[in-house]
């Protein structure tokens, strides 16, 4: 019969073991809630999604109100998926992808701020990237909602396609 006393002793033994098994949970445990949180794309055809669309003083202080005659600094995140689904089945997405994002950003009326303004870029599978704009707000410009629309495509039209399945868009105000 065992007393409460010997049954939890520690010796050298016992604490390496519990440290191992410590160790081997945690990392099982954070490998798994990294798969959960990752990407998969629905096909191979969209890889990419538009993660994150933010707005941004020009200190990087996050601001969703801006006045005419400033700068609006645009964020926008795009992530690359590490598998996509074929049938029931995951596939690894293999090597990096090649895309152009773009972001324009528009008022109520549907009338671009300015010129939307573009980027190409590399993303390896499982990572993000995020790209910045700064937009300046016309003294001119119409109080009221403004949309930023940001998509990614392969190359321009006519021979580019979408990368992503979905365009990232968010709004900020002109006052």
């Amino acid at each position: 019969m065992y007393s409460a006393g010997s049954f939890f002793s520690f010796n050298k033994k016992k604490i390496v073991s519990l440290g191992l098994f410590a160790s081997i949970a945690t990392i099982i445990f954070t490998t798994y809630i990294v798969a959960l949180l990752a990407f998969i794309a629905p096909s191979v055809d969209f890889p990419l999604e538009v993660t994150g669309v933010a707005t941004f003083d020009t200190n990087n202080n996050p601001l969703t109100s801006f006045s005419k005659g400033t700068i609006v600094r645009v964020n926008a995140t795009v992530e690359m998926a590490t598998h996509y689904y074929i049938n029931t089945d995951y596939t690894n997405f293999e090597g990096d992808t090649s895309y152009r994002i773009i972001i324009a950003v528009m008022n109520g009326e549907k009338s671009p701020l300015s010129d939307p303004k573009y980027a190409t870029k590399t993303i390896s599978p499982g990572t993000s990237q995020v790209t910045s704009f700064d937009y300046t707000i016309p003294s001119s410009a119409k109080t009221g909602t403004y949309t930023i629309k940001v998509v990614v495509w392969s190359d321009w039209l006519p021979s580019g396609a979408a990368l992503a399945q979905l365009a990232g868009e968010q709004t900020f105000q002109v006052t």
